[in-house]
Parts: structure tokens; C-alpha cells; sequence
């Protein structure tokens, strides 16, 4: 078997062959799915604390309960659209070998901010408690009822994702320089089915929370 040519940011687009694109894709798709799933088990354990420390503190009915990071699914859906940021990242950054600098610190800080628009408030940590408040009003009457608190301010929520979905594209560039240097060169067809089996529904997840960003569908 040939050694395989490694497909990184120095490589002229031009070059490359169909096989190369597929193997960009797939590689690509492979190193952010993995990005992905550490950004999704990353929230979780985050989201998990959180809510042990409140329920500790304000109790069980006090806490919310249904966090987004804390949804059986948030992992299969995060691994979705990190190997559709990682495959499209592959394909761009051949052209813009540019992307890449600074130890892919420039592609990061792009998906941090093009990406964590599209996730806020359907994708974040959640510090929300409704304690039971107890007050009496001016007329000398006790009255009682939950009481909603964000316990973090947006700043901080905000700050928080806007690392992780950071952390996670920068580990998505340093893997795929990695795969693409290391990994032996397979048959193209294992490459598209790779990158299809990743790709399409990455993009249907993208695509679906573009549309609730903008409203078109469940829209808050």
C-alpha cells in the first residue's frame, strides 16, 4: 500500500483528486464528530454538576430539570454537527489554506462565532432554579409561589459555550492534521460512505437549528 499523501492546509486544491476530496471529507467528518462528542460529554458533565449543586441547595422541585446538555440525545447531536463543521472545514481549507493559522486558532474563534448564535437558547448551559418565595405585602398579607432565578448571568452562560464550541473546533483542526498524516489512504468508496454517513445528517442538524435560530420552526 502507498504511503498516503498527507492532505493538509499546504495542499494546492488544485492538486487534489476526487479521491482526495473524499478523503478530506471523510477524515475531516471523522476528527469533528470525535470533537463533537467530547463537546457534548463536556456539557453534559458541566450540566450535570450544576444541577447536583442547586438541587442540593434549593432541592429537587426547585431545579430544572429539562437543560438541553441534559437530553439523552445531546451527544448523538453534537457528534452530528461537529463531523459536519470538521467535513466542511476539510473542504474550505484546502482552498483557504489560510484558515489554518495560528495552530487553527483562526478557524476556532470563526465557528465560535458563527456557530454559538445558532445554539443559544437551544444549546446551553442552564442555571435556572424556581425557589419558593415567601413575602408578606404591604397590606400585611403572607403570600407564597415559586420564584424563576438564572443563577448564572448571560455573560457567564454565553463566555461558557462560546469556550466549549472553541475548544471543540480547535480540537477538530488538530485532529484532522493528525488523521491526515497518520492514517493509511483506503479505498474512496470507504471514504464517501464515510463522509455521507456523517455529513448528511450533520447538515440536517445544522440546518434545523439555523431554522430555529431564525424562526422558521420552533422558534422561541
Amino acid at each position: 500500500m502507498s504511503e498516503p499523501r498527507p492532505v493538509t492546509s499546504g495542499t494546492a486544491y488544485s492538486a487534489l483528486s476526487v479521491s482526495d476530496w473524499l478523503r478530506l471529507g471523510a477524515l475531516g467528518a471523522m476528527a469533528g464528530t470525535t470533537a463533537g462528542v467530547l463537546f457534548g460529554v463536556a456539557g453534559f458533565v458541566i450540566q450535570t454538576v450544576i444541577t447536583q449543586q442547586d438541587t442540593a441547595i434549593y432541592g429537587d422541585a426547585a431545579v430544572d430539570h429539562g437543560a438541553p446538555f441534559l437530553s439523552s440525545g445531546v451527544i448523538l447531536s453534537t457528534a452530528l454537527l461537529g463531523g459536519f463543521v470538521g467535513m466542511l472545514y476539510a473542504g474550505v481549507r484546502a482552498r483557504q489554506p489560510g484558515l489554518a493559522r495560528w495552530g487553527g486558532a483562526l478557524f476556532a474563534g470563526l465557528v465560535a462565532v458563527v456557530l454559538q448564535p445558532l445554539l443559544a437558547g437551544r444549546l446551553s448551559i442552564s442555571a435556572v432554579v424556581s425557589p419558593t418565595i415567601t413575602s408578606t405585602t404591604p397590606a400585611g398579607y403572607v403570600k407564597s409561589g415559586p420564584q424563576i432565578q438564572d443563577l448564572a448571568s448571560p455573560a457567564q452562560e454565553l463566555a461558557l459555550m462560546v469556550g466549549l464550541v472553541f475548544l471543540m473546533a480547535l480540537l477538530t483542526h488538530l485532529l484532522l492534521e493528525l488523521a491526515s498524516r497518520r492514517l493509511p489512504r483506503l479505498p474512496a468508496a470507504v471514504y464517501a460512505v464515510i463522509a455521507c454517513a456523517i455529513g448528511l445528517p450533520g447538515l440536517a442538524i445544522f440546518g434545523l437549528f439555523f431554522l430555529a435560530a431564525t424562526g422558521a420552526v420552533g422558534g422561541e
